[in-house]
């Protein structure tokens, strides 16, 4: 779907979901407050790419200040007060030369996209559209991104053309990718977090193993991956209580985001541990809450999102943090999990 000029005043309604927004100022103004040259950006020496990002303030504050009713651009969650989180905007401003494409990703934030110069085409795929795309683990520096080398879904997507002045809203885990036209891009975005981004971080990702037993009980590497395993067992029987959809969802998980760094994996790879030591652990009332307590918190996010993915997606994430803690270190993640996978697939705790 494409959309064409906004209204010459105030607010609209673009086709296909867009939003206009009047600003107070043409390109020489937008260039003149961020200290750039627009038409170097937008056509820069032959070969030479540009694509700059940065917190808008460091920038120049009146770039936000321009913008009326900026402060509309910002979602506080109902629900985000008994998370006890303090939250504040954060624009970043973003400055791409012509034809550049951000590589699809997904961002677990509510995002505003604000068009200040030149034109972009945006294409957003709904989080349902994850298992048709290859992205890379939680522990690679790429994380949230589509691989190297895999295409965006032919299908399924909807597109959308921003020009100077437009806002376009893309929703939390929704799949976005992003090309600057002919004339470059200068836009900014307004990123709030979402509940389940807040929920997952404070609840899940901030729980300190080295603090709490029997984790932080574990001083060798079996002993870790065995609690490791033990762990994640309990939450995939408690989160998906179909053995079916547990073996389904670590065999995606294995060939969609592991199996492609399987070249980088010793062909002597140890599990460290095996299903009876993991049983035994399993029976550890300790970690029987643990696992209670991240699996109500995926539930949660499912029940509020109406669907299984976004939690997916983050259980997804958790298994590969999990494991990361039980090596002290991601590079093995991958290994292990296609390696070692069946030990927390198919245990269950009676």
């Amino acid at each position: 779907m494409g959309s064409s000029k906004g209204p010459s005043k105030g607010w609209g309604v673009p086709r296909g979901g867009g939003r206009w927004l009047k600003l107070e100022g043409e390109a020489d103004h937008v260039e003149a407050i961020i200290g750039a040259d627009l038409d170097e950006i937008a056509n820069p020496p032959s070969g030479v790419y540009r694509y700059l990002y940065g917190p808008a303030e460091a920038f120049c504050h009146r770039l936000i200040e321009d913008i009326p009713g900026f402060e509309d651009l910002f979602i506080v969650e109902k629900r985000a007060g008994e998370l006890n989180v303090n939250i504040k905007p954060t624009p970043t401003l973003w400055m791409s030369s012509a034809n550049v494409t951000a590589q699809l990703h997904y961002d677990p934030s509510h995002n505003f996209h604000v068009l200040l110069h030149g034109s972009k085409q945006l294409t957003l795929y709904p989080p349902s559209m994850w298992r048709s795309m290859k992205l890379y683990p939680s522990v690679h520096p790429a994380h949230r991104q589509l691989q190297k080398g895999e295409a965006a879904p032919l299908k399924g997507g909807m597109t959308f053309t921003l020009e100077a002045g437009q806002v376009l809203y893309i929703p939390p885990y929704w799949f976005h990718l992003i090309s600057a036209g002919t004339e470059g891009g200068v836009s900014m975005t307004v990123i709030s977090p979402s509940y389940e981004e807040m929920l997952f971080s404070g609840y899940v990702l901030n729980h300190r193993f080295d603090l709490s037993p029997p984790f932080s009980e574990a001083n060798t590497l079996q002993e870790r991956l065995t609690c490791a395993f033990g762990l994640i067992a309990l939450v995939l029987e408690k989160f998906l209580d179909n053995l079916y959809l547990r073996r389904n969802f670590v065999s995606f998980l294995k060939s969609h985001r592991h199996v492609p760094f399987s070249r980088h994996c010793r062909e002597d790879i140890e599990c460290y541990t095996n299903p009876e030591h993991v049983k035994k652990v399993m029976d550890d009332y300790r970690l029987q809450m643990v696992a209670g307590r991240v699996a109500a918190v995926f539930t949660d996010i499912r029940h509020k999102g109406g669907d299984r993915e976004s939690s997916e997606l983050l259980l997804s994430d958790y298994i590969e943090q999990v494991i990361s803690w039980g090596l002290q270190g991601g590079q093995e993640v991958p290994c292990v999990i296609i390696s070692c996978s069946h030990i927390f697939t198919h245990l269950q705790h009676p």
